[in-house]
């Protein structure tokens, strides 16, 4: 799959979120989706290193809690794209994401931006 189906299939686990600001995640390792997430409210954190969060959960955290073999996310790519009632918007992961991103070992970020090309990667 391209970098834009992953990022369609970011996009469309943005539709499950209740948020105004829709945002979706795919976690890809050796072109095979391990995990999918999307932000939103009431979720457990299941590790005190980044249970920053009380009520609600980004979708890079939603995915990455949902991979079991920590390990295979590294070297991995996350794609990440946000939504809202004008469409697509900058979903570049905020700070306590990119903490778990590096800490987590996976090496490129796919986002999705208003300006064309309408998407930004970030390589760590």
């Amino acid at each position: 799959m391209s970098l834009h189906g992953f990022l369609t299939m970011a996009q469309k686990m943005a539709y499950k979120s209740t948020y105004k600001q829709k945002v979706g995640c795919v976690i890809v390792s050796g072109g095979r989706v391990i995990s999918k997430g999307y932000n939103s409210v009431a979720h457990k954190s299941r590790g005190k290193k980044f249970a920053k969060w009380e009520c609600s959960i980004c979708a890079e955290r939603h995915a990455a809690s949902k991979v079991r073999d920590k390990s295979a996310m590294k070297g991995a790519t996350i794609y990440v794209s946000r939504w809202n009632s004008f469409g697509p918007a900058m979903a570049c992961p905020c700070s306590h994401c990119m903490e778990l991103i590096e800490f987590l070992g996976i090496k490129k970020i796919v986002f999705s931006r208003v300006e064309y090309p309408y998407y930004g990667v970030v390589k760590l």
